[in-house]
C-alpha cells in the first residue's frame, strides 16, 4: 500500500535517516520503506495519529507493530534493522574465522552501531543479548570498545593483509 497524501514530517524522518546513514556508507536498499506498505515480510515505517509506526506483514498478516512519539527511537529501531541488513551483506562472501558464522555479521551491526550512536550499541546489546549470548565468540562476549575480540573484528574488516613487496 502506497502513500497517497504527502507527510512532511515522514519525508523529514526519512531524509534525517538517509543523512544519519550517510555516516556508516548506507546503501537505499538498506532502509525500510517509509510510507509504502510492503506485505513481505520488510518493516515499514510510517506516521499515523502523530505517532511513527514500525510495522512487519507478511501474507496479509500483522506480524510486528510499534508506535513511539519519541524520534530517536523510530531511528533506533529504523537503524537496528540498517545495520543488521548491512551485516549480513557484509559477511556474504567472507569467510568467517569463527565456528559460528554469526561472529562475522552480528560483530559489523556491533560496529556499525557504535559508529553510528553509542547508546544506541549499549541498547542493543541489552535488548539483543538473548540471541547474542548464543554466538560463540572466539575471545568471549563482545567488547566493543577495545577488547581482543574488538582487535579481531578490526582485523577482520580491513582484510587480509598484502604480502610484503
Amino acid at each position: 500500500m502506497r502513500r497517497t497524501t504527502p507527510d512532511p514530517e515522514l519525508d523529514a524522518l526519512e531524509r534525517r535517516a538517509h543523512a544519519i546513514g550517510e555516516r556508516i556508507g548506507a546503501p537505499r536498499a538498506a532502509y525500510p520503506p517509509f510510507g509504502t506498505r510492503l506485505d513481505a515480510g520488510y518493516p515499514n515505517v510510517d506516521r499515523r495519529d502523530g505517532a511513527w509506526v514500525w510495522e512487519v506483514h507478511e501474507r496479509g498478516r500483522l506480524l510486528e507493530h510499534r508506535t513511539t512519539r519519541d524520534e530517536d527511537e523510530i531511528l533506533y529501531w529504523i537503524f537496528v534493522d540498517v545495520t543488521r541488513w548491512m551485516g549480513q551483506e557484509w559477511a556474504r562472501g567472507r569467510p568467517s574465522y569463527a565456528p559460528d558464522t554469526r561472529v562475522t555479521w552480528a560483530g559489523r551491526i556491533l560496529e556499525l552501531l557504535a559508529d553510528l550512536e553509542p547508546r544506541w550499541l549499549e541498547r542493543f546489546l541489552r535488548e539483543e543479548d538473548s540471541w547474542l549470548s548464543t554466538v560463540r565468540w572466539p575471545d568471549g562476549p563482545p567488547d566493543p570498545y577495545g577488547g581482543s575480540w574488538a582487535r579481531r573484528v578490526r582485523r577482520r574488516l580491513r582484510g587480509p593483509r598484502s604480502p610484503p613487496g
